[in-house]
């Protein structure tokens, strides 16, 4: 069973993910959730997979959920909204909805991984990419990366520093409709950057193949 602590976390992530609902939907939604006692609130999470049961959850590993659906899987999966940037078959990049900055991007691993040195290259290459969308398309001065784990997830943030930024910012929630239009600007950056970035490997293929001259037959006189 969780304990109080855990419960008012995980209510606090459940609340934060709503955040993009309709208000009407999201208020009524919340209100529910805070009248749930820790023993119904418990089943509620279990019946909707983000957590296991005891019996279940026996064999799991530290931080696993059942079938790997905790809130973070649920965004992976597209069965909760979110402000989508981009995403590879490892790892998938949404807008942070309770930013430090503009354009404070979560970087989710696919595949749930409670530590950072879990994660495999071509996450972190994603990230890499992220960041430089982040900085092409706002122009920061430069990019904060920090990880965290939740509902044993781990997550990399990518925060745009700009000249009055400081992480103890105290965090406030994000208009809905500007976290969509700057959704959309970054992934056309992204898009971009991907498309050129495959015309180049391209190129370079080219160039290693070696040339074929085919020469004419020779034919005597």
């Amino acid at each position: 069973m969780l304990n109080e602590e855990q419960v008012v976390e995980v209510k606090k992530q459940i609340f934060q993910q709503i955040e993009a609902w309709p208000e009407e939907q999201r208020e009524s939604a919340r209100a529910k959730i805070e009248a749930m006692p820790p023993e119904e609130f418990e089943e509620f999470l279990i019946k909707n997979k983000m957590i296991k049961s005891g019996d279940e959850g026996a064999d799991a590993e530290e931080g696993e959920v059942e079938g790997g659906r905790c809130i973070f899987c649920s965004i992976v999966e597209k069965k909760i909204p979110s402000s989508f940037i981009a995403e590879n078959p490892w790892a998938i990049a949404v807008l942070e909805i309770n930013p430090v900055s503009k354009g404070h991007t979560l970087v989710i691993p696919k595949k749930h991984v409670l530590h950072g040195e879990d994660l495999n290259k071509e996450v972190i290459e994603f990230a890499r990419g992220v960041a430089l969308t982040l900085r092409e398309g706002l122009k920061p001065k430069h990019i904060e990366r920090w990880g965290h784990v939740a509902f044993g997830h781990f997550i990399i943030n990518l925060i745009p520093a700009y000249e009055d930024t400081k992480l103890d910012f105290p965090r406030k929630k994000g208009d809905a409709e500007e976290l969509k239009k700057n959704a959309a600007s970054l992934k056309d950056v992204f898009d971009k950057g991907e498309r050129e970035r495959q015309e180049r490997e391209k190129v370079v293929v080219q160039q290693a193949q070696p040339s074929v001259v085919e020469k004419a037959p020779f034919r005597r006189p």
